[in-house]
């Protein structure tokens, strides 16, 4: 009857963290970059991302010759993109727990995603990244409280 299209659920779970990491790099860092007119620096990072991710596409395919492995190579890509340029920006403070927070958290949604069903799956990925949030993020836990205190005028 139909066609089966199952296989390219994995794909897009895949590819929808890729093109959130990718919309975040678009619309703060090309702004940023163009900004403080450093587009060349841009251009070299970008230009590396794209060496590295050919590479990445053929590693990933020849240990795993799957569509999917193109997927992957693109999510880490977009990841190696995205922390170049936030080390252009010191003030962004790309420290070791950030990067932590977001590969733990890239993680535990892929492999979620593979070995549970969707419900209990959002469910323990949503305790999960609370979790790793209060663990990994304590000064902006700490900087909201005092927002929110402050706020309430307590």
């Amino acid at each position: 009857m139909f066609p089966s299209y199952c296989q390219s659920i994995d794909l897009i779970y895949i590819l929808f963290v890729s093109q959130l990491i990718l919309a975040i790099n678009a619309a703060m860092f090309v702004n940023l970059f163009k900004t403080y007119k450093k587009q060349k620096t841009y251009l070299k990072n970008l230009c590396l991302t794209i060496l590295v991710s050919c590479m990445l596409n053929y590693t990933f395919y020849k240990f795993r010759p799957e569509i999917s492995s193109f997927a992957y190579a693109t999510l880490v890509s977009m990841m190696m993109l995205i922390f170049l340029n936030a080390r252009e920006f010191k003030y962004l403070k790309m420290d070791i727990k950030k990067l932590l927070f977001c590969v733990l958290n890239v993680i535990a949604y892929i492999v979620l995603h593979k070995y549970t069903n969707p419900y209990w799956g959002f469910g323990v990925y949503l305790v999960s990244y609370i979790l790793s949030f209060l663990c990994l993020q304590r000064e902006e836990v700490e900087f909201w409280k005092t927002k929110l205190n402050g706020a309430r005028g307590v």
